[in-house]
């Protein structure tokens, strides 16, 4: 059972991860559909998706992190760059919008479940936004 990440590890960052969530849900005004919504499908999706992505080979799992990466790379560089617009006062997704949003949570969340349980060589920082907790890199 090498590489799994030891439960103390994940008892030991969650007051800290909840408080961290507590102080920026007030102080950031987020629409309450919006957050309960998004909050739901990630846990959802790290459940449903763990053994799909389990069986996948690291590689595929590789290059499909990385490509999410760059496209949240291109769309952060092209608002820097004014090519779109950036930043706004949106608190919450409405329409298609969230439609589109809870089921993109829901699969991609499925990495980030696999990086804190399985026997893996090193968790993807990328699956923090998802409120996963990456591990040191296991020893298998």
């Amino acid at each position: 059972m090498t590489g799994i990440i030891p439960g103390t590890m994940n008892v030991g960052n969650t007051f800290p991860t909840v408080v961290e969530a507590l102080i920026f849900m007030s102080a950031v005004p987020v629409d309450p559909l919006t957050l309960v919504s998004m909050s739901l499908a990630a846990p959802a999706g790290s459940v449903l998706g763990a053994g799909a992505v389990a069986r996948m080979p690291r590689r595929r799992i590789q290059l499909g992190m990385g490509f999410g990466l760059a496209v949240v790379a291109v769309t952060m560089l092209g608002g820097l760059l004014r090519w779109w617009p950036m930043g706004g006062e949106a608190i919450g997704l409405a329409g298609w919008k969230l439609a589109l949003a809870r089921p993109s949570e829901l699969r991609f969340s499925a990495p980030c479940r696999r990086s804190a349980s399985a026997s893996t060589r090193r968790a993807w920082p990328s699956s923090m936004p998802w409120g996963c907790i990456p591990g040191p890199p296991s020893r298998s």
